[in-house]
Formats: structure tokens, C-alpha cells, sequence
């Protein structure tokens, strides 16, 4: 994987070249503890300027997991439901905060984090707007964001955020 990474963020190739790395924890790996990996990967690949976001995948596990704690709790199914919405975004909340917290500590830490739920549905396309706008926002240099958002022709949205976050 370092060789792999190190010549997609070295080459002059600019089609060839890696203009972002999404670093992906699934969250259905409870209770999300970091591995060996990922302290290797944030202590000793250097991506030589290439933003890595970390995205957590499987969010709407959460919800399944905030209902259980709920019952648990002693709350009715119904009860449950109702709230899991609110216990499951805290759950979120608290993970990415646990996440970054310790990997932001590394010497090669994430520029960013993305949680992302239910991608491969067909009405996924609010989450694949999230990770394009994430993405574009990692970038830092001003021709690759043009690139990346003049790609996503049929998003529009981004691309007049991206307007007027230039003109402020």
C-alpha cells in the first residue's frame, strides 16, 4: 500500500495522480477502538500534501445501536424509536470525537472526517454531496477543487457554495 501511494502522490502525471485519499473505519466495528493499522498509517505514511479524509462508513448502524440502548434503558419500542435519532447523532458525535482525537495526535493526522450512512441506496444522493463537498474543501490547491467540482456537472449546489466561499 506505501509503495502504491507513494508513486499516486509523486507522480508528475497529473490523471495518475492520487488528489485525495479517503481512509475509510467502518463504524459496525464496535466499539471502534483504533487499530494497529490505522496508528501505522498516521504515524508513517507521509502522502506528501495529499489530504486523507477518514470516512466513517455504515452510520445507520448507529440508529440500530441508539434503539438498542434505549431498550435497554427500559424504554418502550415506540418510545425508542422516537428518540433514537437524537441518541444516535450523540453517538456520532462522540466516535468522531474519539476518532480525531487520537488521530489528530499522529504525525500524519486526517485534514478531515466524513460520517456517511446509506450510500448505496438510490436516494443516497445527499451523502455523495456531503463526500464530494468534503472532499473538494480538503483540497488545498485552487485548480484541483475547479477540476473536482466542474467534474460533478449535475451538482449544482456545490458548485455555487464553492462560488461563494471564494468571494468571501
Amino acid at each position: 500500500m506505501k509503495e502504491f501511494m507513494f508513486e499516486g502522490v509523486s507522480t508528475p502525471m497529473l490523471h495518475e495522480r492520487i488528489h485525495t485519499i479517503w481512509f475509510c473505519i467502518p463504524m459496525n466495528d464496535h466499539p471502534w477502538l483504533i487499530t494497529s493499522m490505522e496508528v501505522k498509517f498516521f504515524s508513517e505514511c507521509d502522502t506528501r500534501g495529499v489530504p486523507v479524509i477518514v470516512l466513517f462508513t455504515k452510520a445507520d448502524i448507529l440508529h440500530i445501536i441508539a434503539i438498542a440502548n434505549l431498550r435497554d434503558e427500559g424504554y418502550h419500542m415506540g418510545e425508542a424509536k422516537a428518540r433514537a435519532a437524537d441518541v444516535a447523532k450523540q453517538l456520532e458525535t462522540d466516535l468522531q470525537e474519539s476518532v480525531s482525537g487520537e488521530l489528530n495526535q499522529y504525525k500524519f493526522a486526517p485534514k478531515a472526517y466524513l460520517s456517511l450512512e446509506r450510500v448505496n441506496e438510490k436516494r443516497s444522493n445527499n451523502q455523495l454531496t456531503k463526500l464530494i463537498t468534503c472532499t473538494a474543501d480538503a483540497l488545498d490547491n485552487d485548480f484541483l477543487q475547479k477540476l473536482l467540482i466542474s467534474t460533478q456537472q449535475a451538482n449544482l449546489a456545490i458548485n455555487i457554495r464553492q462560488a461563494l466561499q471564494r468571494e468571501v
